[in-house]
This record gives structure tokens, sequence and C-alpha cells, in this order.
């Protein structure tokens, strides 16, 4: 039985040292993706470092939640100007800012160009158009509406000259 013994013992210690040559394969290679892993770790917090930069954040969810809610104030802002600017336009085409003047003489047989028509329109030719009728003794002032640059009253020749001038400053 010695001899079965001793082959049994040396089967044994061949077992071991395969075991124990296995163990120390295992342990190199976990040396080995300890020290890959440290090195990742190492270039990902150079990243972190330089993306975070002088943000003062100690960690980036702060730093996004700050940075989301900037952006929705900023966007809430942003809204409220082209609201802003909507009602602004709206009113800038509805204001009389459009006006043309043409001065003329209404009696041929005596005074100078003192009698005038004066049109002031907005960007859609609403408005109404002023005519001042000049003589020697007296002044007339008529004023008519103006809807689409014409008018629901009659207009003269140096009325809708006026108009004229005042669409081509449109």
């Amino acid at each position: 039985m010695s001899k079965e013994l001793a082959g049994m013992e040396t089967i044994l210690n061949v077992e071991a040292d395969l075991l124990v040559g296995a163990v120390l394969l295992f342990v190199a290679l976990l040396f080995v993706l300890w020290i890959s892993n440290a090195i990742r770790i190492s270039r990902m917090k150079k990243r972190y470092k330089k993306m975070m930069g002088e943000s003062g954040m100690p960690n980036l969810e702060v730093l996004m939640t700050e940075i989301q809610e900037e952006v929705h104030k900023l966007r809430l802002e942003n809204e409220q100007q082209r609201n802003k600017v909507n009602v602004m336009e709206r009113k800038l085409k509805s204001m009389k800012g459009h006006v043309g003047v043409h001065r003329y003489n209404a009696f041929a047989d005596r005074g100078s160009d003192l009698s005038f028509s004066v049109a002031i329109v907005d960007d859609e030719l609403n408005g109404v158009v002023l005519s001042g009728l000049h003589s020697r003794e007296d002044t007339y002032v008529y004023s008519k509406p103006l809807t689409n640059g014409d008018s629901a009253y009659p207009l003269t020749p140096e009325e809708k000259q006026a108009i004229n001038q005042a669409i081509h400053k449109a």
C-alpha cells in the first residue's frame, strides 16, 4: 500500500501544484485588471476635473440641475420677450406713422400755396386725411376717415396726392 500511497501523494502534490499555479495565475490576472482599472479611473478623474473646470461645484449632478434650472428660466424669459415683441409689432402696425403733406393754391386767381392736405395712415392704410382751404378772409379745415387708403367721402385730387405720399412712405 505504500506504493499506492506514494502514487496518491504524487498525484496530490501535482494537483496542489496545479491549484497553486492556477491561484497564482488568477491573482496575477486580478492584479493586471486592478492596474488597468486604476489607470482608467485616473483618466476619468482628469477628464471630470477638466469638464467641471472652475465651476466650484463638487459634483456633476448639482451642476446639471443648476444648468437645467437656468435653461428653464431663459426659455420662460425668451417666451415673455417674444410675446412682448409680438404685442409691440401689432401696436406698431396700427400706429398712424406715415404722413403725406401736399400744399397747394386752392384759388388760382389770388393767394399762394397756403391750402394743404395732410394724410396720416398706418401700415394698412387706415387713418385720416385733413384738408385746410385758405382764402383771404377764412380758413376751413375738413377731415375724412380713411380705410385701406380710401374714404367713404369723395376725395379731392390734392387729398389723393397727400394719401399717395403717405403710402410711399409706408
